[in-house]
């Protein structure tokens, strides 16, 4: 077992092969490779196929992402918008105003097609409150204030609701995991 080749048991201190991957792969692209030419080539460097190649590369960049790096710190523009969609909207804007459409821009954040156009829906409706922001009616502006409120309510249930739903997945997965290793081991003369 060659450092950096195979995946490193607890403690130890090599990279494991998914890193090595990612890593080979984003000096391609820094030296201006597109990724998917990079992942071929470092599919052939390592003698791996290109699937494995691209799986561990963006695993890689979905671990990394996930880890928050301070107390505040998110894992995901996505999740940044979550807390504060104001500030995603306001990020977005200057998008539009270029000539994207709101899905295009909400789409440069990531995320499945769902959260897309919940996206691009809550930015029009924002927009929308933005044009019409001169209102002298203290009852409208109330309203629009507890509407605000119900909005980030909604739009940090769902953002819940969405981790819950991966770490459920990842739990059935693992048990999915954990059930055939059982059966596995079973098989083998009931090693357990």
């Amino acid at each position: 077992m060659t450092s950096g080749t195979k995946k490193k048991g607890r403690g130890s201190r090599g990279p494991t092969a998914t890193q090595a991957v990612h890593d080979r792969v984003s000096e391609l692209v820094a030296g201006g490779a597109r990724p998917t030419e990079a992942i071929r080539q470092v599919a052939g460097e390592m003698d791996r196929t290109v699937a494995s190649t691209s799986s561990a590369y963006y695993s890689w960049q979905r671990r990394e992402r996930a880890r928050p790096s301070g107390p505040d710190a998110v894992a995901h523009p996505r999740e940044a918008a979550r807390r504060d969609p104001v500030g995603l909207y306001r990020e977005m804007q200057p998008l539009v105003e270029a000539g994207a459409s709101a899905e295009q821009a909400a789409r440069r954040f990531g995320g499945d097609d769902r959260d897309v156009e919940a996206v691009a829906a809550g930015f029009e409706a924002w927009r929308q409150r933005q044009d019409g922001e001169a209102s002298e009616d203290p009852a409208a502006e109330a309203s629009d204030a507890l509407l605000r409120e119900a909005q980030e309510r909604l739009s940090a249930l769902e953002a819940e609701n969405r981790t819950l739903r991966g770490e459920l997945g990842r739990a059935r997965q693992a048990i999915g995991r954990a059930g055939a290793i059982l059966g596995a081991a079973d098989d083998a003369g009931g090693l357990l």
